[in-house]
């Protein structure tokens, strides 16, 4: 397995700069999130992001990621880490997605990477873990934890869609 500062190095090339982001929605673009967002989250939410997941964030940020290592395309809608203020506003119900699906994700969830159409996968507590990937619906696991969710994703941008049924 890969370690962070890899996996970190690796996604950090497409960080951007505000006025370059976001560009295409095929293009790998992140644009970092400063430590101000992410306390605004806390005071919003009273909840925190794992503490990876907001080292992610600041290091290379939220934004697409469709475009593996190895060529492979995302095809369908293109899918992003989500930024502090969306996680918030879809955990506060603020989103059309809670129209469209009433039980979106589960109160102790914290949703983070978006795949469209009210779909996005959730970090949730197990086993001691606070950083353990999963669909928000039914107990599918999608990774053990957040890095090797990076790990996977870095060579294969749909390798979730498979596993949770999108």
């Amino acid at each position: 397995m890969e370690t962070n500062e890899t996996l970190f190095a690796y996604y950090r090339q497409f960080s951007t700069i505000k006025s370059e982001y976001p560009g295409s929605i095929s293009e790998n673009k992140f644009l970092p999130v400063d430590a101000e967002e992410i306390r605004k989250f806390r005071l919003l939410t009273k909840k925190a992001l794992p503490e990876i997941y907001e080292e992610f964030l600041m290091e290379v940020g939220s934004g697409n990621y469709n475009l593996g290592a190895d060529g492979i395309l995302a095809t369908e809608d293109p899918s992003f880490f989500m930024e502090p203020e969306f996680i918030a506003d879809t955990m506060g119900r603020k989103t059309d997605d809670w129209f469209l699906y009433p039980d979106l994700i589960a109160d102790d969830d914290i949703p983070f990477f978006y795949l469209g159409e009210g779909n996005m996968h959730v970090f949730r507590c197990l086993d001691g873990r606070n950083d353990v990937v999963c669909s928000p619906f039914g107990d599918v696991i999608i990774a053990e934890n957040f890095l090797t969710f990076l790990e996977l994703l870095k060579y294969d941008p749909v390798f979730h869609r498979k596993l949770s049924g999108w």
